[in-house]
């Protein structure tokens, strides 16, 4: 009898051990709730605040309820932590239970590559949204085409200064392909139409000194490429310390509120917007398709839009500038 209690007792203290041990979610979690496809989507920061982000998650939720899709929304607090976000795709794929298809926008494209064979040795089909991984072997890439993005920004430039000879790129992210991407287009439209055009790169974090000491060194500089947000928020604090607004153009990419009014005050003359509803969309309609079975184009290119304080109140500019506005 006490051999008998003892085992028990050993019995009890494993199960307790092993709950101690593994996540709730992987011990009691069902695999998908009322027979709806599960599908995770690992953003690039979870920061509600970021309205690309929710854009997309929007667009992503109106394909998932017409496709009967469950979607389980994860990614790390900041768009720079490349580890956090490692380590929630471990603990999807390590723990469970696992989804029918992963959608994955990575902090780092070099980084992610051993995560995404870890992805595939699972067997669960990998679709890439917004940038892809470098050497991508997933199912799939929908994003905007960043290069094209940066062809437009130069154009635009020469657009508004046809005799610019200097442009100065302002970026504050070296890691992110997005930029880099962004950095080739507009290089490579300038090889396309000039000789004299000549290009440099000014990295800022912060209070953006280093383009502040740039432009007091020299007044040479025709133009500045703004590639993210913050590197345009940055632009246009030293350009209006100096006494250059409207003398030197700002190009940005992406909208916020922030960019927005500095849109409409003359602070930038031009957004590179893209389109996230439409990739967000796109991207659980694709996931859907592979877990049928069914073949997918494997580079799907997404558009983007030249928008100025000239064009902005459009209809269809309005519904990139503001998507919350119908909500």
């Amino acid at each position: 009898m006490l051999k008998r209690n003892s085992v028990t007792l050993l019995i009890g203290l494993l199960f307790v051990m092993i709950i101690a041990y593994f996540p709730y979610k992987w011990l009691f979690m069902k695999p998908n709730d009322n027979g709806l496809v599960k599908i995770a989507i690992v953003t690039k920061t979870s920061d509600p605040n970021m309205e690309f982000w929710q854009a997309l998650i929007d667009g992503a939720k109106v394909a998932a309820k017409e496709s009967g899709a469950l979607l389980e929304i994860i990614g790390p607090r900041s768009d720079r932590d490349a580890q956090d976000q490692m380590n929630v795709i471990h603990s999807i794929i390590q723990y469970g239970p696992l989804p029918q298809a992963i959608l994955l926008s990575p902090v780092d494209s070099e980084r992610m590559v051993e995560t995404e064979k870890a992805i595939r040795q699972k067997g669960i089909p990998l679709i890439t949204f917004n940038s892809p991984i470098s050497g991508d072997m997933s199912s799939g890439i929908i994003a905007t085409d960043h290069v094209e993005a940066g062809r437009n920004a130069t154009q635009s430039v020469l657009s508004l200064s046809p005799e610019a000879t200097r442009i100065v790129i302002v970026n504050s992210n070296q890691i992110s392909s997005v930029y880099l991407d962004r950095m080739r287009g507009i290089q490579n439209a300038g090889v396309l139409n000039s000789d004299l055009l000549k290009f440099e790169t000014v990295y800022t974090d912060g209070p953006a000194e280093n383009l502040k000491l740039r432009l007091t060194s020299q007044r040479d500089i025709d133009a500045l490429i703004a590639l993210n947000e913050s590197a345009m928020l940055g632009a246009v604090k030293v350009v209006k310390e100096l006494g250059l607004t409207g003398k030197v153009p700002i190009i940005g990419f992406d909208s916020s509120p922030d960019s927005i009014r500095m849109l409409e005050a003359g602070d930038i003359q031009m957004l590179i917007v893209q389109k996230p509803y439409q990739i967000g969309y796109l991207s659980v309609r694709n996931a859907m398709r592979l877990i049928h079975g069914e073949e997918i184009e494997w580079n799907i290119h997404i558009g983007s839009e030249m928008i100025t304080a000239q064009n902005m109140y459009s209809a269809e500019n309005q519904k990139l500038l503001f998507p919350f506005a119908e909500r």
